[in-house]
């Protein structure tokens, strides 16, 4: 027992001067590390600009993706990328690769369709005529001394005779079988649609503009196979004039955007290239997204690159003021208290000096009381 006592003891002397080097240690980091030291900033007049950022995406007027109408093979090419088109000009032409056999197979199921359809339309006027003489009959009948009133008010309880219900039946049945019939002619243009789809697939074609515009996307050859059904169209007829950006904002910024107001626009794709353009369209009513409300905006831009795609996603800072030759100190030298703001002047005691500010920026703001340039103020480091 007093071995074990004796040994604690000796421990706890190496524990105690542990202790003790260790806090001195910290002490002595603490000591040497050197003291923060704030900056004193000299006020000058320059310029300040104010802005709001926002994402993009590059828009065109308008574009119509043009597909082939037929499985074959491209035979002729009429048009080139960037080549400029009008509605009607020939596009491509295709030469179809289905045989005689499927042709005719898909003609006669097109002529059958069409042939079901015309019937199916003419026991549509059909019904429609026993509808209109089963409704002239009711009415006739529920409109007689009988059945209604002087003042046009109906007789419930004559209603209730076989006379009166039958009639009613007579003509609800015949409107029924009419919405019905309707349903099947639905069904049968249906039909005759994919049918006429499919015969046309195995029809030589030449395609032709739908619309005026510039070719673009158009990276098939001469010789190339392609499908009705393929994933990406032959080519794409676009309005490249006019070019704008799509940009969405937060009701918090949305009040500060004016029609007008300068942009500067920066593509992702692109970084070290920049763009100006202007603001030409604010959304009067938002759009509401899991309680959040956005408004979307119209970028008009100015002369772009030719590096610049349609959809590229871009930054756009919208210059909502700008002021030259103001006063201007930095925001993280400014302190608030009781409404009033304060900055604190260099050599003279932590004194602070009330200031008012006007415009204010990212990183600066405009001085308009309290201050001259060339005075100086303590910033926090």
């Amino acid at each position: 027992m007093a071995r074990t006592v004796s040994f604690l003891k000796s421990k706890k002397w190496y524990l105690i001067l542990g202790i003790f080097v260790l806090l001195f240690i910290i002490v002595m980091v603490i000591l040497l590390r050197p003291a923060q030291t704030d900056s004193v900033y000299t006020l000058k007049r320059e310029n300040l600009q104010t802005s709001v950022l926002a994402n993009a995406t590059y828009t065109i007027s308008s574009q119509t993706s043009i597909s082939s109408p037929t499985n074959g093979i491209i035979t002729g090419l009429y048009v080139d990328n960037n080549q400029n088109v009008k509605k009607g000009n020939p596009l491509f032409n295709v030469e179809s690769t289905a045989t005689d056999k499927e042709k005719k197979a898909a003609y006669a199921a097109y002529l059958a369709d069409k042939s079901t359809l015309d019937a199916d339309t003419a026991e549509l006027y059909t019904l429609q005529s026993t509808m209109y003489a089963a409704w002239k009959k009711f009415t006739d009948l529920a409109e007689n001394s009988t059945y209604q009133n002087s003042d046009g008010s109906p007789k419930s309880i004559n209603r209730v005779l076989p006379e009166f219900t039958t009639a009613q039946d007579d003509w609800l049945a015949a409107e029924a079988n009419y919405k019905n019939q309707q349903s099947v002619l639905a069904k049968d243009q249906a039909a005759l649609s994919s049918s006429l789809q499919t015969y046309n697939e195995t029809q030589s074609v030449t395609v032709n503009a739908p619309i005026s515009g510039s070719v673009t996307n158009l990276l098939v050859k001469n010789g190339d196979q392609i499908s009705s059904l393929a994933t990406s169209p032959v080519l794409v007829i676009a309005n490249l004039e006019n070019p704008y950006l799509y940009a969405s904002l937060n009701e918090v910024n949305i009040p500060k955007i004016k029609i007008g107001q300068l942009a500067e626009i920066v593509f992702d794709a692109l970084p070290d290239q920049k763009f100006t353009g202007t603001v030409t369209g604010i959304d009067t009513v938002g759009t509401k997204i899991q309680g959040s409300v956005t408004y979307n905006i119209r970028i008009s831009a100015d002369k772009l690159s030719p590096d610049v795609k349609p959809n590229m996603t871009a930054s756009v800072t919208i210059i909502i003021a700008d002021k030259s030759n103001i006063l201007t100190v930095p925001n993280n030298a400014i302190t608030t208290n009781d409404e009033k703001t304060y900055v604190e002047k260099a050599n003279h005691g932590n004194k602070l000096i009330e200031v008012k500010l006007g415009l204010r920026g990212l990183t600066k703001s405009e001085v308009t009381y309290g201050l001259s340039a060339g005075d100086q103020i303590v910033v926090p480091q």
